[in-house]
């Protein structure tokens, strides 16, 4: 959220003050999202990137789909088991995903996007009936964030919505409190990044990974 809401000012500092930010748990849990994007793909221009970014909505919605069962009696179990926090909103209205997929957009098209500038929804509203009509399509429901770039008109649309994908897709299957985001580049092609997005110390993992960094940084 900090860097979502002040990523300019917080880098301005950092350049100002000759420092360095490293962010990597902000987003996708244990995946290493923002390294790829910022080192292994920098050849790349991405026209589209799309991803599950919150581990706690996909956790509703895969138990929704498998068990039949309603919002309000997954999300207690969600908080009980530590996935959802006892004011849950920030996860099940999108906002956290929001967030998340406009540092993303930073990363790969240079642009701080602002989160009144992104369509936001939640999964509130879910029911399901929903589950058994998009099973009937061969889909899954999942909350996804999506950066698409049309480099003919250099339009960027950045959104947080629920979404049908076909179950022949890996990101359908991506379940429970895994995260996924798909990138797809101009020179690389599709890549796909599969991580626990909570659970088991999949943040703590990264940012390890970061306090690495640091260190090299010192040296």
């Amino acid at each position: 959220a900090l860097l979502s809401e002040h990523g300019p000012e917080v880098f301005e500092a950092a350049r100002t003050g000759g420092g360095h930010i490293l962010f990597e748990a902000s987003v996708g849990g244990g995946i290493p999202i923002i390294k790829a994007l910022r080192e292994g793909l920098v050849a790349n221009r991405f026209r589209l990137i799309y991803g599950i970014l919150n581990g706690t909505c996909n956790y509703i919605l895969t138990r929704m789909a498998k068990e039949g069962l309603g919002y309000a009696d997954i999300l207690a179990d969600a908080k009980r088991l530590g996935y959802a926090e006892a004011d849950e909103s920030l996860d099940v209205d999108g906002w956290d995903s929001a967030h998340k997929v406009s540092i993303l957009a930073f990363l790969a098209h240079g642009t701080w996007v602002r989160l009144d500038d992104i369509i936001v929804e939640g999964i509130r509203r879910i029911s399901p009936s929903d589950f058994a009509f998009a099973r009937s399509f061969g889909m899954s429901i999942k909350l996804l964030g999506i950066i698409t770039r049309n480099f003919v008109s250099n339009d960027l649309s950045v959104s947080v919505r629920m979404s049908l994908l076909p179950e022949r897709l890996v990101m359908a299957n991506v379940n429970e409190v895994y995260n996924g985001v798909c990138v797809a580049g101009d020179v690389v092609g599709t890549t796909l990044y599969i991580g626990r997005g909570a659970g088991q110390d999949a943040t703590a993992s990264v940012l390890i990974g970061d306090l690495a960094d640091a260190a090299l940084v010192l040296l």
